[in-house]
């Protein structure tokens, strides 16, 4: 739902994704976004598992870096009042 509508507003989006797909859930084309995802064999499932498993691959480390490469590339003062 926020990924979608920040998108939607043309707000650059870092989203991180688990078991959903990426490819049928990501943001909007044309939006400026980068897209974190762990591959653990199992994702996408579309249901999730109590171990969930494919959300706690996903390094802090890694979202940091895609917020901070899609910060980099914007245009000087896009994005930067959000």
């Amino acid at each position: 739902g926020p990924m979608h509508l920040a998108s939607l507003a043309r707000t650059p989006v870092v989203a991180i994704f688990g078991p959903t797909d990426p490819v049928e859930n990501g943001p909007f084309p044309g939006v400026p976004s980068r897209i974190v995802r762990t591959d653990v064999g199992c994702n996408p499932c579309r249901e999730g598992c109590p171990v969930r498993a494919c959300m706690r691959a996903v390094e802090p480390e890694a979202v940091t870096a895609a917020a901070l490469e899609l910060l980099v590339a914007l245009p000087a003062g896009a994005g930067r009042g959000i």
